[in-house]
């Protein structure tokens, strides 16, 4: 029975798989509707819109995001999954659909990918299965479907697939092996979750580190040690090339051109939206602390919300005790050193340890959300219930080992239930201890809440309770022989599954379409005004809930929802000053300078939406539907414009204060950088403006006629990578303004051909696909080799 099973689990796992994720995302399968994200509807769907969008008419990525902030790179400032193969559904479906479609293909992926993993450590097909599917619903993955954090899904899946291909290395160590682990390493930077990505890379780092050790101590010959640890550095090496397409534009942009160049932000940032106390204790009661994601908000936590879990479920600690109480290999040792090592980091400033990473370790004071690393508490908890429940089939005809086993789930059982039993008693006397020594500065908000769902803890562990005592009667089943051993692992399954998806279901929520992105008229209005010549949209704070809102639908706007915008904006807009207002005068006053300032009428803008009209000197209220005001900009300045006065200021920052110096006439004039390479006569002259042409984004045209030499102005955001050429000739491109395009042109009549060019992006996007060409080549060739093998075999056979 049990050889008849594990024979049967190799080919039937998968199906299971996903028939669970089928009936678990049944409400969107089953549907035409939206998988809410956060994320998803502040940002990601309009990123994706916009790259599907653009690839479908023009057959070419776009370079550029003209839409958010005066316009960044697309490629370097990195708008999600771009290159991550499950990307491609994005192009051959709704984007609405596809979103979805993509997140439950990852989570399919992981429960696979794990099944594999522990198929080639030599575990049993049936246990495998099991830690299959906790790793394929663990809430650190599933949960992130509400917040929408794909990059962050990708490098949870693409864990264990770096250490499997690691693993493969120091058994097998060839050329092969060396294939696949260059290969996970390029999906694990193609996944675009930089920090996630770095945190991989500790986990598999100190793996190899321990697995070098264990070798050197075996005495095993150098030269194999030496081949190893050169197979592993080409497997970086190779992995980064199919890869540096998404890692080199992205690096230098962010170390040059971002408002993260500076470095870190400081111990505050860093600290912030770690792990607390309380969400430790949520690893075994996912109740505890609560969440704040549907209704009622449960969450009492230290964060300003919390909608993500970190549950990897109580059956799986279980038999990790199991584990750390009986298999002593030191592979246990380390992923239990492992996981511990990532749940003190998630709670960031609460140990000194984190202030030592803080201090001396590349790259940290660069990020933030140190909880985020608990992907590797999950894979590490997973791996070792996987060993303890492979010790309990190992052992089933140990009696004396049956017995303690027994008895170590009778004790277990029996502490839960006393727990349960004495938080159902005196709820707010044992929350009292907790604040008084762990929380004593809790919230009065935070206190009601916790006081007022004290009920839902103490049903949490009621619930743990109940799987314990569950576990410990279906092993007395197993140890009286009543059961089989296969239908035991799966009841442990289903139990774990019924576990899991008790805690994962509330992080799925399924809306129509049209709710979530409903037409407007306003927008409807402003598409008609495009014909006329592009502008700019200044929607005032709270006008749309969707900060990304007129974007999503190709209208360029002042601000936006994104995070790595260009540095200089920023600057040029004065954005941090103005949105770190304090009280309601101050917030009256910045925003009022900045829309009546000369950066407001600079930067093209010619409506201001807002959930108010203006009438006055400088707006007037042209349209209203749904609450929302258009109030046209009467002084609004067209994107392109030729003007013949300038002046060279050669810093940036004293420029942009030029700008805003009395009398200086920001209309007719242009602060340069350094001096035009043309002579531009000194008059009296207003600007005359430029028609854009045949804009395709990555470039466009711009049909000039000027009575005199002049400096062509264009409301768009200075980058290195745009080139400019005059009448077929190249002309260098000077900085406006501390901030936009300045072109030199002679008189009469001229074609400016503007267009993204950057040679680090098209480098390396040639090595990226040369070298998935090389993989799919290798692919391609073992396939072959591999199917003439069996054909040869066959024959012989038949022979």
């Amino acid at each position: 029975m049990m050889e008849k099973m594990e024979n049967s689990v190799k080919w039937w796992f998968i199906p299971v798989y996903a028939i669970i994720l089928v009936i678990f995302f049944r409400e969107f399968i089953l549907s035409n509707g939206f998988m809410y994200g956060t994320d998803t509807v502040e940002a990601g769907y309009m990123f994706r819109a916009f790259l599907a969008g653009y690839v479908k008419q023009h057959w070419a990525l776009p370079l550029w995001n003209p839409y958010l902030f005066g316009g960044m790179p697309f490629v370097d400032a990195m708008h999600g999954d771009t290159f991550f193969p499950l990307s491609f559904i994005q192009f051959i479906m709704p984007i609405h659909r596809a979103l979805g479609w993509k997140l439950i293909l990852a989570i399919l992926a992981g429960g696979i990918i794990v099944y594999y993993y522990f198929r080639n450590l030599k575990f049993s097909p049936m246990v495998c299965f099991w830690g299959g599917l906790l790793y394929l619903m663990n809430s650190f993955t599933v949960s992130l479907v509400y917040a929408g954090h794909d990059g962050r899904m990708y490098v949870s899946v693409l864990f264990p697939l770096l250490l499997m291909t690691i693993d493969r290395i120091f058994r097998k160590p060839n050329f092969v092996s060396l294939f696949f682990w260059s290969i996970s390493f390029s999906l694990l930077v193609l996944a675009n979750h930089p920090q996630l990505a770095y945190f991989a890379m500790w986990g598999v780092g100190a793996y190899v580190v321990f697995r070098l050790i264990v070798l050197l101590t075996e005495k095993v010959d150098i030269k194999q040690v030496a081949l190893i640890g050169t197979l592993i550095v080409c497997g970086i090496v190779i992995g980064l090339a199919g890869s540096i397409v998404q890692l080199a534009p992205q690096y230098v942009y962010v170390n040059e051109h971002s408002p993260r160049a500076e470095g870190g932000k400081g111990w505050e940032y860093a600290k912030s939206w770690s792990n607390h106390p309380e969400d430790i204790v949520s690893l075994v009661n996912p109740d505890f602390v609560g969440t704040s994601v549907g209704e009622p908000d449960t969450y009492w936590g230290r964060n300003a919300f919390k909608l993500n879990s970190d549950y990897a479920g109580f059956i799986p600690i279980i038999f990790a005790i199991i584990a750390l109480a009986y298999v002593r290999r030191r592979n246990v040792y380390f992923f239990a050193g492992l996981g511990l090592f990532a749940i003190i980091y998630s709670i960031g400033a609460h140990t000194p340890l984190f202030k030592l990473f803080y201090n001396f370790v590349p790259q940290v004071k660069s990020f933030r959300a140190p909880s985020t690393i608990m992907f590797i508490y999950v894979f590490s908890l997973v791996y070792l219930a996987v060993h303890g429940m492979q010790y309990l089939i190992d052992n089933y005809q140990d009696k004396l080992i049956r017995k303690k086993l027994a008895k170590m789930l009778l004790i277990i059982s029996v502490v839960i239930t006393a727990l349960a039993a004495i938080f159902s008693l005196a709820p707010g006397s044992l929350l009292g201890i907790w604040n008084s020594l762990i929380y004593s500065d809790i919230h009065p908000e935070m206190l009601d809440v916790q006081q007022q769902f004290a009920s839902h803890i103490s049903f949490g562990f009621w619930v743990i309770a109940a799987l314990s005592w569950l576990i410990f009667l279906v092993y007395t089943a197993l140890d009286r022989k009543m059961i089989s051993i296969p239908l035991f692992i799966i009841i442990i399954a289903l139990l774990s599954l019924m576990d899991l998806w008790r805690e994962n279901a509330r992080f799925i929520q399924v809306y129509p379409y049209h709710l979530v992105f409903p037409g407007n008229a306003t927008v409807n209005y402003l598409n008609e005004q495009q014909p006329e010549g592009k502008f700019r949209v200044f929607s005032f704070p709270k006008t749309y809930d969707n900060n990304n809102f007129l974007a999503m639908h190709d209208i360029p706007q002042v601000f936006g929802y994104h995070g790595n915008q260009l540095k200089r904006y920023d600057q040029f807009t004065n954005r941090s000053y103005i949105y770190s207002y304090r009280n309601a005068e101050e917030f009256r006053d910045r925003f009022g300078d900045f829309c009546y300032g000369p950066e407001f009428d600079l930067l093209n803008v010619k409506y201001l939406a807002a959930p108010f009209n203006l009438s006055d000197y400088k707006f007037e209220a042209v349209y209203s539907a749904q609450g929302v005001y258009l109030n046209e900009n009467k002084e609004f300045l067209p994107r392109a414009r030729v003007v013949y006065h300038y002046e060279v200021i050669e810093d940036n920052e004293k420029a942009m204060e030029r700008i805003r110096e009395e009398g200086f006439n920001y209309r007719n004039t242009v602060v340069l950088n350094k001096e035009p390479a043309i002579e531009v006569p000194s008059d009296t002259l207003e600007y005359v403006s430029a028609r854009i042409t045949d804009d395709d984004i990555n470039d466009f045209d711009v049909r000039v006629d000027s009575p005199h030499p002049g400096i062509l102005v264009l409301s768009e955001n200075y980058y290195p990578a745009w080139k400019a050429e005059v009448n077929g000739e190249e002309t260098e491109i000077l900085l406006a303004y501390g901030n936009f395009m300045a072109i030199p042109i002679t008189a009469g009549e001229q074609l400016v051909h503007v267009e993204f060019d950057s040679p680090i992006y098209n480098y390396s996007s040639m090595l990226t696909k040369f070298t998935w060409l090389v993989y799919l080549g290798v692919i391609v060739y073992y396939i072959v080799i591999a199917r003439r093998r069996k054909e040869s075999k066959d024959e012989r056979s038949g022979s």
